[in-house]
C-alpha cells in the first residue's frame, strides 16, 4: 500500500484518482468508483482507497469537506453543485463495504494506526449523513 498517513487522500491510489477527476465534466467518474465497491464480496486495497476518495468528493459538494481537502478538488467539487441522492447512497454503501470487507481495512487492522483509520472514516461517514 502507497500510504503515508491514514487521512483519505495520504495514498497513491487516492491521489491517482484526483488527478484524472479535474479533467471530469460531471460526477459520472465518482459514482463509477462508489458503485464498483458497493457489492463487491471482497475490496482490494486499490479500489477501496478510490471509494474512499470519492466519497470525500460527495461530501466536499455537500459543503462538508476533509479538513485537508485538496484546492483542486474544493474547486471541482464547488462548480458541481450539490449531489443527487444516488450518489450520497452511493457513498454511504461503498464506505461501509471498505469498513466490513476490504484489503484495505485489513492492512489497517495489521497497523498501530487502525483505530485513527476507522475513526476517519467514520467521520466521513458522519459528514455524508
Amino acid at each position: 500500500m502507497g500510504a503515508w498517513g491514514t487521512g483519505s487522500f495520504e495514498n497513491d491510489d487516492a491521489l491517482d484518482f484526483l488527478a484524472g477527476l479535474d479533467e471530469e465534466e460531471d460526477t459520472d467518474a465518482v459514482l463509477d468508483a462508489l458503485d464498483a465497491v458497493a457489492d463487491a464480496d471482497y475490496l482490494e486495497a486499490p479500489e477501496a482507497s478510490v471509494a474512499v476518495a470519492a466519497a470525500e468528493v460527495v461530501a466536499a459538494m455537500l459543503g462538508k469537506p476533509a479538513p485537508r481537502l485538496p484546492k483542486e478538488l474544493a474547486a471541482w467539487a464547488r462548480t458541481q453543485g450539490a449531489p443527487e441522492p444516488e450518489l450520497l447512497t452511493a457513498a454511504t454503501k461503498a464506505l461501509n463495504a471498505v469498513l466490513e470487507k476490504s484489503e484495505l481495512k485489513d492492512l489497517w487492522d495489521d497497523s498501530e494506526e487502525t483505530e485513527r483509520w476507522v475513526t476517519g472514516v467514520k467521520a466521513l461517514l458522519a459528514r455524508l449523513a
